[in-house]
């Protein structure tokens, strides 16, 4: 694969764009294996299916997630490498330069989702030839209504994720005809895939869904799975409170009424151990990895602890959450103290809920989805469809009293706001990528300047050519309420 220069790039642009086979390039990476040979057999389809989907899942529930809790003051890095900008105060712009300093946090995503894609794209080509003649029609099904839901989850993270997003409908796209699509456009798409694979999955009530270790997942299992990952894709549709408003909030209510329940567990998996709250949970040489921003201990104390309260300052706050203390841990530190670092940016606090961790991680529990989230999703439908009774009910029935032992809430529609809130920043912290960011910005709660969305990088879009503008966007100053946030609702 190559730039527009011809040169041959990265081996993991030449994956991204795999789609790009049929193009008249004048160079060939030789390491770069036939795909029509890799893709022979169904066995070999299986295979590479199988690997494609374990890596996706694993990436998707992996620690460099932590950038977008960065994005959401949900914790502070020690690093000076990319993270730090992303919580130093007044917000800066994080340009946008082939080989810059924030390059790879604007690629990781872009292209582990356009893998997923690119390879679905081929595999359900392969499926609509003719070298699968000798398999059974199940085995063809179950096939393609997993690419399906796999391409329809990685288009959608495209779509909550990105200002743009490319549609690759199929794996005969070149360069010259891809063109920018908007993000509602691409999580519609996404929407259709994941209704294809539906319906494929409720027309064979015999398929299943296994495609990772230790999961063995019935048709009933994986739609709701479908169903919860397209609700959040359709309310992350919102960039602006303004823009939640706007939403089809029955469209979304119609989803989550049957995405996954309190029944629904998924075994643990040491293929798909989720280092996402393992690394926000560890201890390093008794000094946090990440210390947690002022936002928690802010939040717990009831909204009186100081927004810029120095690291050394002491006693540690008191709440009526219980869960203050079986999530969090407080001691004092120095690891932070540095001029650079700004330590009023950072608390004694530590998150612990995941820490100490059982000797196996197969024991481990995984959290692909936690339930808790699909709860709060249904009470924010509730609070946008002005049903705020059952927006209390819904609240007041989780783990903010089952477990938290917090006094319940009234139906006052200010309060139940600051509930969800306050619930989407404790309970589900460190539960899945970008939870609390995408939050956040449909309730205008982000810092002035904070990125609404990630951008391209400038080195995807000097790969795609003309048709994909480069911007940089973010940064004090720059609240447009489009492309970074105004900053007038912000937490601080």
């Amino acid at each position: 694969m190559k730039y527009i220069s011809n040169k041959i790039i990265t081996l993991a642009f030449a994956l991204l764009f795999l789609v790009l086979q049929g193009c008249d390039l004048e160079e060939v990476n030789i390491n770069e294996p036939d795909r029509r040979q890799v893709l022979a057999t169904p066995s070999e389809v299986i295979a590479l299916f199988e690997s494609t989907n374990s890596i996706f899942f694993s990436r998707l529930i992996s620690s460099r997630n932590v950038y977008y809790d960065h994005l959401a003051d949900q914790s502070n890095s020690c690093s000076l490498s990319v993270p730090w900008p992303l919580n130093r105060e007044p917000r800066e712009q994080l340009s946008n330069d082939i080989g810059g300093t924030f390059e790879r946090l604007f690629t990781r995503d872009w292209d582990e989702s356009y893998r997923a894609i690119t390879t679905a794209n081929d595999i359900l080509a392969v499926l609509d030839g003719d070298t699968w003649e000798d398999e059974s029609e199940d085995a063809k099904n179950k096939i393609r209504a997993g690419v399906l839901t796999l391409k329809g989850i990685a288009m959608g993270y495209i779509g909550v994720i990105y200002r743009q997003g490319v549609i690759i409908e199929d794996s005969s796209v070149i360069i010259e005809d891809m063109v920018g699509s908007t993000p509602e456009d691409v999580i519609n798409t996404a929407i259709e895939y994941l209704e294809e694979a539906k319906a494929i999955y409720a027309a064979n009530s015999n398929l299943k869904w296994d495609y990772i270790s230790d999961f063995n997942l019935s048709t009933t299992e994986i739609t709701q799975i479908i169903n919860t990952y397209a609700a959040k894709f359709l309310i992350g549709k919102a960039r602006t409170h303004q823009e939640f408003q706007a939403l089809d909030f029955n469209l979304i209510e119609s989803y989550l009424d049957n995405a996954i329940e309190e029944t629904f567990t998924g075994a643990g998996s040491s293929e798909l151990y989720n280092g996402h709250q393992f690394y926000g949970s560890r201890l390093r040489r008794g000094v946090f990895s990440y210390s947690l921003d002022q936002k928690i201990p802010w939040l717990l104390s009831g909204k009186t602890a100081p927004t810029k309260k120095g690291m050394d300052d002491e006693p540690a706050i008191t709440s009526i959450d219980k869960r203050a203390e079986l999530y969090f841990k407080y001691t004092l530190q120095s690891k932070f103290r540095f001029s650079e670092r700004d330590p009023t940016l950072f608390s004694n606090y530590a998150f612990i809920r995941y820490f100490p961790l059982p000797d196996d991680r197969a024991d481990y529990p995984l959290n692909i989805i936690d339930i808790e989230e699909v709860n709060l999703l249904k009470a924010e439908v509730a609070y946008g469809k002005g049903e705020y009774d059952l927006a209390r009910d819904i609240i007041n029935s989780g783990r903010r009293v089952t477990v938290g032992e917090m006094p319940l809430i009234t139906n006052d529609p200010e309060e139940i706001a600051d509930a969800l809130f306050y619930e989407n920043s404790i309970e589900l912290h460190f539960a899945g990528k970008g939870i609390q960011w995408m939050f956040m910005r449909r309730w205008d709660l982000l810092q002035e300047g904070t990125l609404l969305h990630l951008p391209i990088a400038a080195v995807e879009v000097q790969l795609i050519g003309p048709q994909i503008e480069a911007v940089t966007i973010g940064g004090t100053g720059t609240g447009d309420g489009i492309d970074s946030a105004r900053g007038d609702n912000s937490w601080r």
